[in-house]
């Protein structure tokens, strides 16, 4: 059918024209209508409203109506940092936590980023395709409507290269919009490990000029973290990558304070990523900047790191962004409803920032903020429709249970 009608919908959610970030006190708000209508066309909205003021129907062809009968509806998920092209899973990482060693620690001993890097390389292109297009069916099954998809497990060019061709496989043959990141610095190989600067130079005189060349990629990403990349390395490799027609984005303050906050405003990055280490003068930078700070539950969750400072950021007007930063090693889901779920009950999130956060924010990061992340004319038909009596609350409420009836697009 090339026309819709969704009706008497117990509670249309995010019906703003929402162009821009919702920042601070402002992300408590989410507008919605009780017992309410959307019509679409050709998979666009074209109009809502009450259903006391339900439009005549005058013209009957090729038009579908769902009755809604006490489900509600709202804009489906944009996840803005993914990893969800890898080769196996790290069960056995998961395993050694629970027995008490760190995220770095097991690094230290050829775990971690590494160990997905080996996968990467032992994996061939058909199969490491096929694995990522099972998660991502399973992201969109979810309610993800955009979804951004970074490299970084290949660490040297041939297996970037072999990454990047899966992602941009995704990209061309998916229903959804799917964004595409280099993640030129995501750890140190083996023959590089006394050699960090050498392996830098690397990355900027082979890797980048090689993805300008193929133009696969959105953004260019780097990991500022201690003992893997530093704020000058990482500078380097940005700059290099800006030139080229990359868009700058960072993982920040994940492990300890790193100074990738203030490296992503001094750069104008368009995200910074993690941020359990923010510190207030990080804070203070943002609430001056276009960054937009991207809070990833899952991994902080996962692998028991401090809460970002939530609500700080949020006293001080930062437009908060969730995303289920989806790997392998650290945050092996890709539902950003549980994300959602867990920034609410772990980090003090209000049910309506954690809905921001990934609907209207999120797509601000994507820029895609004019085709979703709300319900207005003029944006995507692509909405989760609940199940009976379910409402934003109960979703979030409810943690282990599937609130999703349908995915309407």
């Amino acid at each position: 059918m090339s026309k819709i009608i969704l009706k008497n919908i117990a509670t249309l959610y995010g019906v703003q024209q929402g162009h821009q970030p919702i920042r601070g006190n402002e992300m408590q708000d989410v507008p919605a209508l009780q017992n309410a209508w959307v019509r679409a066309e050709h998979g666009f909205i074209t109009d809502f409203g009450l259903m006391s003021q339900f439009p005549q129907i005058e013209d009957w062809t090729q038009l579908k109506i769902v009755d809604c009968e006490h489900r509600s509806v709202l804009p489906a998920f944009i996840d803005v940092h993914t990893h969800l092209v890898f080769a196996q899973n790290r069960s056995q990482e998961f395993r050694d936590r629970l027995k008490g060693r760190s995220y770095q620690e097991i690094a230290a001993r050829g775990g971690g980023i590494l160990n997905s890097a080996n996968h990467i390389k032992q994996c061939s292109e058909d199969e490491l395709y096929a694995a990522a297009k099972e998660r991502l069916q399973d992201c969109i099954a979810s309610g993800t409507c955009a979804i951004e998809i970074k490299s970084g497990y290949g660490l040297e060019w041939p297996e970037e290269l072999k990454m990047l061709r899966v992602i941009y496989k995704l990209k061309l043959e998916s229903a959804i919009p799917i964004k595409i990141t280099f993640l030129a610095a995501h750890a140190i190989p083996k023959k590089w490990q006394t050699d960090t600067d050498g392996y830098v130079n690397y990355i900027i005189t082979e890797s980048i000029p090689q993805i300008a060349a193929q133009g696969f990629a959105d953004y260019i990403d780097v990991f500022c973290e201690k003992g893997y990349f530093t704020p000058a390395q990482c500078a380097r490799i940005l700059e290099c990558g800006i030139n080229a027609g990359l868009k700058p984005r960072i993982h920040a303050e994940q492990l300890s304070h790193s100074g990738g906050t203030a490296l992503g405003v001094k750069m104008h990055a368009v995200s910074v990523d993690h941020l359990e280490y923010c510190s207030d003068a990080d804070i203070e930078l943002l609430a001056h900047s276009k960054v937009m700070p991207v809070i990833l539950p899952g991994a902080a969750f996962f692998l028991q790191l401090p809460s970002p400072p939530v609500r700080k950021m949020l006293q001080a007007g930062l437009p908060l962004v969730l995303a289920s930063d989806y790997n392998p090693g650290s945050s092996p889901s890709g539902h950003m409803l549980e994300m959602m779920r867990l920034a609410c009950i772990t980090m003090g999130m209000q049910i309506e920032e954690a809905f921001n956060a990934s609907t209207i924010n999120a797509a601000c990061t994507l820029n895609l903020q004019n085709q979703y992340g709300s319900i207005w004319p003029g944006k995507r038909m692509h909405l989760i429709l609940t199940k009976p009596h379910w409402d934003l609350t109960r979703m979030i409420y409810e943690f282990s249970s599937n609130p999703i009836d349908e995915i309407i697009c």
